[in-house]
């Protein structure tokens, strides 16, 4: 199976515009997937969306509206801020739970990294060891879906990453 994620949020970004401008970068990444030895694999996934909660970030759909658009931060960064770190939290929670794994035996940690401020409070409310981690957000800015395998790449290239190990990657 072949994953591939592109972000190319150049195109909807404008200079006069600084709260997008200075976090969000371009990048592509892919990731081939291929059969599972007996005891490896994918332990669980899982995906949510809360529907309750209002608008806080916009990007348009230029191929649809026939007008360039633009990205645009409706609700605040502290809103914006809260709202991720308490998705992440429960995803991380919630998939650990169905795989039947512990936090502690997780020996790589690839989470969605949309500046460093939400990194080091990801670190902080996991209590992760920042040893299991992959920081990537201050070298290419914050790059949406690709960041978890733009991180598993560097991993796999710049890591020891043993057979056996497990790998936790969540995303907002």
């Amino acid at each position: 199976v072949g994953i591939v994620a592109v972000e190319f949020t150049s195109r909807g970004i404008e200079p006069g515009n600084p709260r997008p401008y200075f976090v969000l970068g371009d990048a592509a990444a892919a990731a081939v997937l291929g059969a599972a030895r007996p005891g490896e694999g994918v332990l669980s996934v899982a995906l949510a969306n809360n529907g309750t909660l209002p608008p806080d970030t916009g990007f348009g759909q230029s191929l649809l509206t026939g007008r360039l658009e633009k990205i645009q931060f409706y609700a605040s960064r502290q809103e914006i801020f809260q709202i991720a770190l308490d998705a992440l939290s429960t995803a991380t929670h919630v998939v650990l739970e169905e795989a039947g794994v512990r936090l502690e035996d997780v020996q790589w940690v690839l989470p969605h990294q949309p500046n460093g401020a939400l990194l080091d409070a990801i670190v902080d409310a996991l209590r992760l060891d920042r040893a299991r981690l992959v920081p990537i957000v201050r070298e290419v800015g914050s790059v949406a879906s690709v960041a978890i395998p733009y991180s598993l790449d560097l991993l796999l290239r710049t890591r020891e990453v043993r057979p056996g190990d497990r790998i936790l990657m969540v995303g907002v």
